[in-house]
C-alpha cells in the first residue's frame, strides 16, 4: 500500500525508465514502529530523495494506529473468517497478524456488538407490514 502511494507521488512505478533523471527518486526504506491495541509492529516506510513523500496510510511521525483494528473488525463483520483476514492483512497490507490475534481483536467487540443488537429501537422505527 505504501509502495503504491509512493508510485503515485513520484508519478512512475518502481524500476521504471520514466524515473530516470526525474529530479526525485526512491531512496530505500526507513524502519518505523507502529503501536496499536494489539501490540507493536515494525514496518518499512518507503522514502524519496526530496523528502516530500507524505503517506496517507501511515503519516510521518505517526506512532499509533487503530486503523488496522478497524479494518479487521470491518472484514469480520462482513463475514470473513479469521484465517481469511490473516491472509488478507499479509497479502494487501504486509502486516503479519496470526489468526489467534485476529480472534482476540474481534473478541474485544463482541460485547459491544451484542449490546447494539439488543438496543431498544426508537419510536420512529416501526415495522411496516
Amino acid at each position: 500500500m505504501l509502495e503504491a502511494e509512493l508510485d503515485e507521488h513520484l508519478g512512475y512505478e518502481k524500476n521504471s525508465i520514466e524515473g530516470k533523471n526525474s529530479g526525485n527518486s526512491r531512496t530505500g526504506y526507513g524502519k518505523k514502529t507502529i503501536s496499536s491495541g494489539w501490540g507493536d509492529s515494525e514496518i518499512d516506510m518507503p522514502r524519496d530523495r526530496n523528502g516530500s513523500f507524505e503517506p496517507a496510510a501511515v503519516a510521518k511521525r505517526q506512532t499509533r494506529t487503530d486503523d488496522i483494528e478497524a479494518r479487521i473488525l470491518a472484514m469480520y463483520s462482513k463475514g470473513m473468517s479469521t484465517r481469511d483476514i490473516e491472509d488478507h492483512l499479509r497479502d494487501i497490507y504486509g502486516v503479519e497478524a496470526s489468526a489467534s490475534l485476529v480472534g482476540r481483536i474481534t473478541d474485544k467487540i463482541m460485547p459491544e456488538a451484542a449490546e447494539w443488537q439488543a438496543r431498544p429501537l426508537s419510536s420512529q422505527c416501526q415495522l411496516v407490514n
